[in-house]
């Protein structure tokens, strides 16, 4: 299985390549969209109907500005040769052929500098995707689907409908930027409500065990300090 899916993984990425274009157009406006690693809980189990790459690339369609392009870049773990990855799966090449098939969109190089491509988009878009914080911080604005721990920072579009995606590119439009402020102002809350843990390659179940107590006993201590107050 592992040398057969190695030499799938390794066919599915050139086909992906294939499909992509070679030179961006840097007089076209577009969102760039990160995709997800497929499967995986925090984009498919976690998220309900948005694990759908086709249903977000439909509601970020019938939003776009005339003109715009969406850029759909793949996650660069999806082509990874470990033992464990199982993309194939979701993502085949009936999938990317779909995909390069949707009007206005346009793959690209998995390889390619995420940061230097978020700074020259319009804005970035996400499935629980770590760039959607990133982006924010870059300054960019952020259509975030799913659910995720940023999801609560004001400054960030927490995409449900295609209402919601009309009306934050409307504002995109107006040149709307994220709030710094309010970012560092969250990011500060969630390191305050964060523990630390404690990170084992194979994750075993004693560090499980030792990860879960760790949070009870520093969620049992804040519950004591806010009676204290």
């Amino acid at each position: 299985f592992l040398i057969k899916n190695s030499v799938k993984i390794f066919f599915l990425e050139k086909y992906y390549k294939f499909l992509c274009i070679n030179k961006l157009n840097d007089k076209e406006n577009f969102i760039l969209f990160a995709g997800s690693l497929q499967p995986e809980a925090n984009s498919e189990t976690l998220v309900g109907k948005y694990y759908d790459t086709f249903f977000l690339l439909k509601i970020l369609k019938k939003n776009l500005p005339k003109g715009w392009k969406i850029y759909y870049k793949e996650h660069f773990a999806t082509f990874s040769q470990i033992a464990f990855n199982v993309s194939p799966l979701r993502k085949d090449k009936n999938f990317y052929l779909k995909l390069s098939k949707l009007s206005n969109v346009k793959l690209i190089p998995h390889e390619w500098n995420t940061k230097k491509l978020a700074l020259k988009s319009k804005a970035v878009s996400t499935l629980s995707g770590t760039i959607g914080i990133e982006a924010a911080i870059y300054n960019k604005p952020v259509l975030a689907f799913g659910n995720t721990w940023y999801m609560g920072c004001k400054s960030i579009f927490n995409i449900k409908n295609s209402n919601d995606c009309k009306l934050a590119i409307k504002k995109i439009e107006k040149n709307y930027l994220p709030n710094q402020k309010e970012i560092k102002k969250y990011l500060h809350a969630a390191a305050d409500s964060s523990h630390k843990f404690v990170h084992s390659k194979f994750f075993p179940i004693r560090n499980v065990v030792k990860n879960n107590t760790i949070i009870a006993k520093s969620l049992f201590q804040k519950y004591k300090n806010n009676r204290q107050i």
